[in-house]
């Protein structure tokens, strides 16, 4: 809370108050009981505050107060003062924005190289976030805004596969972090439960060929436990909205599972080549009741999808788009982004609403990776990798903020990113903040 804020909030209560230079001994009397009431529940709340509260009453002393108008003042003063104490504290706790829906805008992650950095919603002070010796990538804000979770090539032993990465968490300033997953080969992104208490991957943990998904606490306590292989194929695991289950794609289809690895069941009605692209396998409506996905059909034919979870067939909101994909919902879960087939200089970030009739497209070409939505659901971020006619250019790829309602011009991240496979799936990720 800042220092004008503090101040309107305690002239807002002298205006209230609304009392002459003299009051009224009554209203001293009442107000001030009534301040000093809440003030001792509100430090009652606290061990020190209950320690204070019985010091106080061992070593009190009765004194005589003179019933006189000045006396008032004083004591309604003080009882002001008091106020706004309470209302620093108040406003110095944390205030965590909610798991789902809009929130603020905080900064926004990215890979420029292989290092994290992260700028602010503007795509200005960049700052870098991490420094390890092997290179981090995919870098997620928890749903509460405090962690960053991230990937970084494993490097401690020579005996371990080179292309082994590291699950890590950190706080959202990049200090203190620490390895939740050791040289996991072939580890998916990773992805936060709602709660910002655990985290979802899949990969090998044994050095082994197949492909498993995990479920590990954020803290680092306890070791991953295992929610399936799904014959031996499973990968890129994200969470239901509730927390008890994760959607999970394999060679047969997707399948959802209990976080505790039971009840898996096959979701998907179709027989598809492959399921996923750039970004996340699958993604949860805000609400629970429908999964996003892009799949590749036994013709070739690259698509998105939306699957309710009713038992119904999955449809595609992709229309006539010869090739569509790297879907994701709006934080309202409204609008959903995908990247759609454009000519000649690479697709386009499109717009449109569950039923897929409602379709805009934003200005400019851009990659085939996933867009990211700003938690106010105004703006996308994409990446550019400066596409050709074979979207293959040789120019490092960098960050651009689109605006969603097109009103406002491209926005590129001044920080060069990187180029070929160096690239991450999704454009960035950005902080959500208490509204």
């Amino acid at each position: 809370m800042t220092d004008q804020l503090r101040a309107a909030r305690v002239d807002s209560v002298l205006r209230r108050l609304d009392v002459s230079a003299t009051p009224d001994e009554a209203f001293v009397r009442s107000s001030a009981s009534v301040l000093v009431l809440h003030a001792a529940r509100a430090r009652d709340r606290s061990v020190v505050g209950r320690l204070q509260r019985d010091l106080g009453a061992t070593f009190a002393v009765r004194l005589p107060i003179r019933r006189t108008a000045a006396l008032g003042a004083l004591m309604l003063i003080a009882s002001l003062l008091l106020v706004g104490l309470l209302l620093l504290l108040a406003g110095s706790r944390p205030h965590l924005p909610p798991s789902f829906g809009l929130a603020g805008n905080g900064r926004i992650a990215f890979v420029n190289g292989y290092h994290i950095f992260t700028s602010d919603p503007s795509g200005a002070d960049i700052r870098q976030l991490t420094f390890g010796d092997g290179g981090e990538t995919e870098p997620r804000f928890s749903p509460d805004g405090t962690h960053v979770a991230y990937k970084q090539w494993h490097t401690a032993a020579s005996s371990v596969d080179p292309s082994a990465q590291d699950a890590v968490v950190a706080p959202a300033d990049g200090s203190n972090a620490i390895v939740i997953a050791p040289a996991v080969l072939e580890m998916s992104h990773i992805a936060w439960s709602p709660d910002s208490k655990s985290i979802a991957f899949s990969g090998s943990l044994d050095a082994g060929q197949t492909s498993t998904g995990y479920v590990a606490a954020a803290d680092g306590s306890g070791a991953p436990t295992s929610i399936g292989t799904f014959e031996g194929s499973a990968w890129d695991p994200t969470w239901s909205p509730d927390g008890q289950r994760l959607v999970i794609v394999a060679d047969p289809g997707m399948f959802v599972v209990g976080r505790d690895g039971r009840n898996a069941t096959l979701v998907t009605h179709t027989t598809y080549k492959e399921i996923g692209s750039r970004g996340e396998a699958a993604e949860w409506s805000p609400d629970g009741t429908q999964i996003l996905f892009t799949a590749i059909t036994v013709t070739d034919q690259q698509d998105v999808y939306l699957l309710t979870l009713d038992g119904s067939p999955e449809r595609m909101i992709s229309g006539d788009a010869p090739r569509a994909r790297d879907a994701t919902f709006s934080p309202d879960g409204k609008w959903i982004a995908y990247m759609r087939q454009g000519t000649g200089l690479g697709p386009h970030c499109v717009i449109t609403d569950p039923t897929g009739r409602t379709f805009r497209a934003l200005p400019g070409a851009y990659g085939w990776y996933q867009p990211i939505w700003s938690p106010d659901g105004m703006k996308v971020v994409v990446t550019d990798d400066r596409p050709g006619p074979d979207n293959n250019g040789a120019l490092a790829a960098v960050r651009v903020i689109l605006d969603v309602a097109g009103s406002q011009p491209p926005i590129e991240i001044p920080a060069p990113g990187s180029s070929g496979e160096s690239i991450p799936d999704w454009a960035a990720t950005w902080q959500r903040i208490a509204p």
